[in-house]
């Protein structure tokens, strides 16, 4: 596969992986009424198009009675806008064309769909069109005098026209922008942008079919020879050795000798792209275009010793200034200026305004000299205030024998970006901070006070320094460290604080990080005038979720309560807890609790707990005999429970912003008892089990409760009392072993064969429409006899 080619608009090279198999892709045309002797267009609607699938390879091919008209040749559709290819039509008659479907971004589909294409009798003596001016062009003429039987066509799409002739396996395509202008060429196995000497080469090229040789790398070979600073290169080091290698998109190019390095990088299509020249003997790099031939010169000829900068661009030194309005700290800053020297003269500097200048300190060692300049050390014209000052455009030049630089001082633009634009609270963000005015010292790693950072929400506009609101962001480091030598770039991760103050940072909260710049491009001297750039930020809103585990809960169950809130996992190392501040609140229409969830688990965000219904002083079993001095048998409740009626409403309410709330709502209502034998028969002499199911009657979930129930039978007309107790605690489902004789004993249920056997459960706790003072006898029964199976 000739890369070359894939670069190529239309001609398509697409790796074969496995589609979908729901993937089902069609075409549709569309036309107009066509007539012979003349070219027309038709247009190709690719129906069912996902978008995942991205864009969609295919082959065109129409034919008249097994001739070719147009193609066949493979194409890319782009989902930029309708395809549409035209080509003329010089029979009347029914034309065929497929629509070949060969894949998409995601896979091969091979789906054909034929068209049949009515063309009918026109004007023979039609006027030239479109593609008969595309055959004028030279490439194209020498095309056709070289494949006879070729077909053409132009192919559309929203941004480009080509222009397409096709003879056999040959193909050859002119790509045209919306305004007419040539883009690039195309054949077969070359793909060139427009380059008129390499027109004569592509049309040789033609000639001999598509040898094995690369033509884009000879290209490539040539154009980088052919640049200045090659020329000057090889000319400097005749001994020179090169070499040139292919990358997807890009040649790298290396020409060196021992101290010299050359790089070039060179794009298909957008010619030379970087340089990048090193010379051991300054052991510097060079990257500016202007400089490199200079320096090449230099770095060959041992008897010049050039003085090298580490700088075309120094800052502006500044006095102590508080560099944010929220700050209340200042900072000062010198400029340090770097110089190599391998001569033996001395060197000597001085600042330098207008036709003013005024000498300055060297401090040298070895080869190695610099300069530390402060900002009372340039001259007194223009400056702020009496004395001495650095003003951009001020200009250090640094001279030894009869080598002389020079390099100006400026200021640029400071700004200040997050890593992501969302956060959780108590979260990480990471914010860099760009300002090369800053960078005072190329050869060190330097580091600023966060106090140079401003942070603007609803509850608090601070600084995030130890001036500021420091201890809040939990910074890591405690400064703005720069990213490293000479970057500019200066960082810190910080904490996106839950609340400031006691003051509660609500999720969905605006927030601004602001970095003032105090010496902004245009500006004189730092701290003339100020411009300050802020970073929008919000802090997530993903909302929150109130789970009951019940829509309707009898008087005295215990409720479990799930929240499921992202946003208030402030620690991702740790459990959270939520409702510490009085957020969450459980209310019945008789009491309300704070409530108090804790995290399920690290970093879940889903928070779970419980609160107990209490109910209400109330004798539930109708013995006064029972429960407490009143005979109540639910009478505690505790700042931690909560009182409910017999018919009553649940709300969970989560308070998220001034206003907004979260609310989840449940009945509270009493339950009919259900009484039963657990089977329809017993033979006699035996025990029968007799079960209540009445989740009121469990009084206390921690506990397991007991009343009383009354049995009789056919036999034995008199009622006896028996205690059922709950099957575990919070059951709220009730039993007791009933023995039974044939004959009256104390502790026994008389019962003979063929009795009927009978429980009686007084229900006091009725759902509405009953009230407390209504209650109702519930009956179950059982028969003496044969044995039956449980229920």
């Amino acid at each position: 596969m000739n890369l070359a080619v894939c670069a190529s608009v239309l001609l398509a090279c697409m790796i074969p992986l496995t589609v979908p198999a729901f993937a089902e892709l069609g075409a549709e045309i569309d036309h107009g009424v066509i007539k012979s002797g003349t070219s027309d267009r038709i247009d190709i609607t690719f129906t069912q198009y996902l978008e995942q699938y991205g864009d969609i390879e295919y082959i065109i091919h129409i034919t008249k009675d097994g001739r070719d008209v147009f193609g066949p040749t493979n194409l890319l559709f782009a989902p930029e806008g309708i395809a549409g290819i035209e080509t003329r039509f010089d029979e009347a008659g029914t034309y065929v064309m497929s629509v070949m479907i060969k894949g998409a971004m995601y896979g091969h589909v091979f789906e054909e769909v034929i068209f049949e294409i009515p063309v009918y009798e026109g004007n023979a003596d039609s006027k030239p069109d479109k593609i008969d001016e595309m055959r004028k062009n030279r490439i194209a003429q020498s095309f056709m005098r070289l494949n006879e039987g070729y077909n053409d066509g132009l192919v559309y799409t929203e941004w480009r026209t080509t222009y397409m002739m096709v003879a056999g396996d040959k193909t050859l395509q002119l790509i045209y922008d919306n305004d007419g202008l040539l883009l690039g060429k195309a054949y077969s196995c070359i793909n060139l942008m427009e380059d008129t000497s390499f027109s004569k080469m592509l049309v040789k090229m033609m000639k001999l079919g598509c040898p094995s040789g690369d033509l884009e790398y000879d290209r490539a070979l040539k154009s980088i020879r052919d640049t200045k600073i090659v020329k000057i290169f090889k000319e400097a080091y005749p001994d020179y050795e090169e070499d040139l290698y292919k990358h997807t998109h890009s040649y790298e190019y290396n020409i060196e000798v021992d101290g010299a390095h050359l790089e070039i990088i060179y794009h298909s299509e957008l010619g030379v792209r970087e340089r990048i020249l090193f010379c051991e003997r300054y052991d510097s790099i060079e990257t500016h275009d202007r400089k490199m031939a200079r320096r090449i010169k230099e770095c060959a000829d041992p008897t010049r010793h050039p003085i090298i900068l580490d700088r075309q661009v120094y800052p502006v030194p500044f006095a102590s200034m508080k560099y944010h309005d929220l700050a209340r700290g200042d900072i000062a800053g010198d400029t340090v200026i770097h110089a190599w020297y391998d001569g033996t003269s001395d060197v000597t500097a001085k600042i330098t305004r207008g036709v003013e200048s005024v000498p300055v300190g060297v401090s040298r060692s070895g080869n190695a000299a610099s300069v530390v300049v402060s900002h009372d050390m340039g001259l007194a014209a223009g400056c702020p205030t009496d004395g001495r000052c650095i003003l951009a455009g001020d200009v250090i030049t640094i001279s030894a024998g009869e080598s002389t630089t020079s390099v100006p001082f400026g200021l640029t633009d400071g700004y200040v970006t997050l890593n992501q634009m969302t956060y959780l609270r108590g979260s990480d963000m990471i914010i860099a901070m760009y300002d090369p005015d800053l960078d005072l010292d190329a050869r060190q790693v330097e580091s600023y006070s966060l106090d140079m950072l401003g942070w603007r929400s609803e509850i608090a506009d601070i600084s995030m320094g130890p001036l500021g609101g420091h201890d809040v962001f939990n910074p890591e480091p405690d400064m703005l460290v720069e990213t490293g030598e000479h970057t500019g770039m200066f960082q810190v991760v910080a904490a996106v604080p839950p609340e400031i103050g006691g003051r509660v940072l609500d999720p969905g909260s605006p927030i601004k990080i602001e970095y003032m710049d105090r010496g902004p491009a245009g500006a004189s001297f730092v701290g003339e005038y100020s411009t300050t750039h802020a970073e929008d930020m919000y802090t997530a809103n993903f909302g929150v979720t109130i789970e009951l585990d019940q829509k309707r809960y009898t008087w005295t169950d215990e409720v479990y309560i799930m929240v499921i809130a992202p946003d208030y996992n402030i620690n991702q190392d740790e459990m959270d807890a939520i409702g510490t501040d009085g957020r969450l609140r459980m209310y019945t229409t008789s009491d309300a609790v704070d409530l108090v969830l804790h995290e399920t688990g690290r970093d879940t965000g889903i928070f779970a707990g419980s609160v107990l219904l209490a109910g209400f002083p109330y004798n539930a079993d109708g013995n006064h005999l029972t429960g407490n001095h009143a005979g109540h048998d639910v009478w505690q409740d505790s700042a931690d429970t909560l009182r409910t009626d017999n018919n009553d409403e649940i709300m969970a309410i989560f308070n998220i912003f001034s206003g907004d709330s979260v609310t989840e709502r449940a009945q509270v209502m009493w339950n009919t008892g259900e009484v039963e034998w657990i089977q329809e028969s017993y033979m006699p002499g035996t025990a029968g089990i007799a079960r209540i199911i009445d989740p009121d009657m469990n009084w206390d979930p921690n506990r397991i409760d007991s009343f009383e129930i009354t049995v009789y039978s056919d036999s034995d007309g008199a009622e006896t009392k028996v205690m059922v107790r709950e099957i575990y605690d919070s059951a709220g489902i009730f039993t007791a072993v009933v023995q039974f004789a044939d004959t009256p004993q104390e502790g026994y249920l008389h019962a003979v064969l063929g009795d009927t056997i009978t429980i009686m459960y007084d229900d006091h706790t009725l759902p509405a429409p009953y009230g407390v003072d209504d209650s109702q006898k519930i009956y179950g029964s059982a028969l003496i006899g044969s044995p039956a199976p449980p229920k």
